[in-house]
Parts: structure tokens; C-alpha cells; sequence
């Protein structure tokens, strides 16, 4: 299961962000045309994530809305009672809703919404 990941001092994972924080210092400093040891850097600092469990993405387009696979790990990891897709049109909508369904989510525990409609959780 991936490390949870906090940064206030006192924190159990404040090492893990204190390492890569270090780690992101030192391939600032080397950005100055010291493309070599930048990707050491890089490379250093990508085998540290990923021993500590840290999910890696390459190449990836930002748009805002999460992928049906962030979905499902989402789900995955947080196990909620309910879910309610609340931003997207109704196909993002009922893709969540099949998503869900797939892990096991019964009727009752996903809930479309229309915009106005009140939802009671029981």
C-alpha cells in the first residue's frame, strides 16, 4: 500500500518529503547546463519515490478531471460509503457510476445528482 506522505516536522513521513525536498535542492542547483548530473539527479531521486512506494507518472497531461483509472485507485484507497460523482456531465457521471459498480458499489451507495436535487445519506 502506497506511504502517505505529510510535511510538518513532527510528522512520521516528514523524512520521506525532507529527503525529496533535498533531493529537488540539489537538481536546481545543477540546472546550469550540467544536464548529466541533472538525470542522475533525476534518476536518484525517481529510485527514492519508488522505494518508498510513490506513485510515478511520466508524459501526462494535465485537464482537471481525473482518469477512469485515478477513479478506481481513488475508490480503492479510500473505500467511502457513498459515491457521488459531483462535476461532469452525465456520461463522466455514469462512467464513475460504472467504476464504482465494478468494485462492488450497490445502488444505494451511488448517487447521481442533477444540479439542484437534495441527496440524504441514511
Amino acid at each position: 500500500m502506497p506511504k502517505k506522505a505529510r510535511g510538518r516536522n513532527g510528522d512520521e513521513h516528514a523524512e520521506l518529503l525532507r529527503g525529496i525536498w533535498n533531493e529537488l535542492k540539489l537538481l536546481g542547483k545543477n540546472l546550469g547546463g550540467r544536464i548529466d548530473q541533472t538525470n542522475v539527479r533525476l534518476e536518484r531521486l525517481e529510485s527514492h519515490l519508488k522505494k518508498s512506494n510513490v506513485r510515478i507518472f511520466k508524459d501526462v497531461h494535465q485537464s482537471g478531471h481525473a482518469s477512469g483509472q485515478d477513479v478506481m485507485y481513488l475508490l480503492e484507497l479510500l473505500r467511502p460509503k457513498h459515491v457521488i460523482p459531483s462535476h461532469g456531465e452525465r456520461k463522466s457521471k455514469e462512467a464513475v457510476k460504472h467504476i464504482a459498480s465494478a468494485l462492488g458499489y450497490g445502488e444505494k451507495q451511488v448517487h447521481l445528482a442533477h444540479d439542484g436535487q437534495h441527496i440524504v445519506l441514511a
